[in-house]
């Protein structure tokens, strides 16, 4: 696959289409029409001078009013996250530990029953989400942005800006992203402060990253499996700053009611549930059918197999994370087994790789002369070394 601007327009016409044919329904059609032909006759015509600013500008473009679009049609998306989440939001602006009360969720929304009316997000994530929720009524758009951010730095991160418009291409117009936006999952606040993370971290920044590290620690219970990757390329005084700044974003919570944080964000990593898109449930429901009668050492056992596995991999990893784009990789592999392995995941634990995969491309390729071409046996071959330490021939 050679990367240029016609595999870029492929791409986003391959994507443009399938949005068309899958998502949103008849109220969108007319809108995804409209957009898709004045970027296809922009790209004809070149109504504007600078050719790949326009290219640029459309994918973003096309990405914003879609993502506008799907909040707009969806005020109500029938799930608990939009609405816990807002009241949450309410409680912080009223002065109220949203960790310390009970919340009303209509009971067909409830995903996760045995949370008895807890907030399972830590604090930073509620205050990244309160600018959307404050002016517009709708939290999702705070998540709208990081999107579009996070498909920006995928831009910015490669030398080549063909391989970084196919990256953005890819993230920005994945009819998943708007599923995710609309049900209110917020994973791309954390891709985006992770991306930021390495970003920094990319171009000799360091004291930078190391914050951005340990702000990603109060976003998302996920950041733990970033965190030894770039822990590897920091200094001790780095690490320490981003531990510290970690903590600091549960305070004063973590202070004031300590139980009660950890309670609700950490108790339902030892929950089962049988719909999960994950290895164990599915494994599990051969010898009980029904999630809440596994015992509890059972579920224990499961997580610390978990840790061991993902652990053991991270440490095989961390001698090859040397580049941006390799620990991207890494980070991508091993939290991927992470969710495999996990008792509760969904899809949109899933679109956190999304942008890593995309960003570690490079992992898969090989430069042949002037063209980057994807080689199987080379992703294959590169893969089994670094998990094995032994040096494979390509």
């Amino acid at each position: 696959m050679v990367f240029n601007r016609v595999t870029t327009k492929v791409t986003i016409v391959i994507l443009l289409i399938y949005w068309l044919s899958q998502f949103g329904g008849r109220r969108l059609i007319p809108i995804y029409l409209l957009v898709v032909l004045f970027y296809i006759l922009s790209l004809k015509y070149r109504f504007i001078a600078n050719q790949e600013l326009i290219e640029t500008l459309g994918i973003f473009g096309v990405g914003l009013v879609v993502r506008v679009v799907t909040i707009l049609v969806n005020p109500n998306p029938p799930i608990d996250v939009l609405p816990l989440c807002s009241q949450a939001i309410d409680y912080l602006l009223q002065g109220v530990n949203p960790y310390t009360v009970t919340y009303s969720i209509p009971p067909e929304l409830i995903m996760y029953p045995n949370l008895l009316g807890g907030c399972p997000y830590p604090p930073l994530m509620l205050w990244l989400l309160m600018p959307g929720h404050v002016l517009f009524q709708d939290l999702r758009f705070s998540i709208l942005v990081a999107d579009l951010f996070v498909g920006f730095l995928l831009y910015m991160f490669s030398d080549d800006k063909n391989l970084g418009a196919f990256m953005a291409t890819l993230y920005i117009l994945n009819p998943l992203g708007t599923q995710i936006l609309k049900f209110a999952w917020n994973e791309s606040i954390l891709a985006l402060f992770l991306l930021l993370t390495l970003f920094y971290w990319k171009n000799g920044k360091k004291d930078i990253s190391c914050v951005f590290l340990g702000l990603s620690l109060g976003i998302k219970q996920f950041a733990i499996v970033f965190t030894p990757f770039m822990w590897k390329n920091y200094t001790k005084k780095q690490i320490l700053v981003s531990i510290l700044v970690g903590i600091f974003t549960y305070m004063p919570y973590l202070t004031l009611s300590p139980y009660d944080l950890l309670y609700d964000i950490f108790l339902y990593f030892n929950y089962v549930r049988y719909d999960s898109k994950s290895l164990i449930p599915f494994i599990l429901r051969f010898f009980w059918d029904d999630s809440t009668t596994i015992p509890s050492n059972v579920r224990t056992i499961l997580s610390i197999l978990q840790y061991s596995v993902v652990g053991s991999l991270i440490l095989k990893l961390l001698n090859h994370s040397t580049t941006a784009e390799k620990i991207a990789y890494n980070f991508s592999l091993s939290l991927f087994i992470f969710i495999l392995l996990s008792p509760v995941s969904n899809i949109n634990y899933f679109y956190i790789l999304l942008p890593f995969f995309a960003l570690g491309a490079k992992e898969f390729m090989k430069t042949e002369g002037e063209e980057a071409t994807f080689s199987l046996k080379h992703c294959l071959s590169d893969l089994i070394k670094k998990i094995t330490d032994k040096k494979i021939k390509q």
